[in-house]
């Protein structure tokens, strides 16, 4: 499980191995008490980018785009509008 703070909001993930090939996976996890669901994909030199929404809430959806820049680190940045909006790391 890997906890990660999205503006201001507390987010927990559970990840299985990451993939080394191209590929788009599935993740769910919670910011507060919402579900979110995420997508990322993945590729061997880190990841391209993705996004997230929580059902429950306003339907919005966040882009998402990040590295993961060391073994056990993932780096993700958030975009509302265009414009970053958090940097989230776990």
């Amino acid at each position: 499980m890997v906890l990660v703070c999205l503006c201001g909001l507390l987010a927990t993930f559970g990840f299985g191995s990451l993939l080394t090939a191209a590929e788009t996976n599935g993740y769910v996890g919670a910011v507060g008490e919402q579900k979110m669901i995420l997508s990322l994909t993945w590729h061997d030199d880190g990841i391209e980018g993705g996004n997230y929404y929580c059902p429950s809430g306003s339907g919005k959806i966040y882009a998402l785009c990040g590295s993961d820049p060391r073994e056990g680190e993932l780096v993700l940045t958030k975009y509302s509008n265009g414009k970053a909006t958090a940097i989230c790391r776990f």
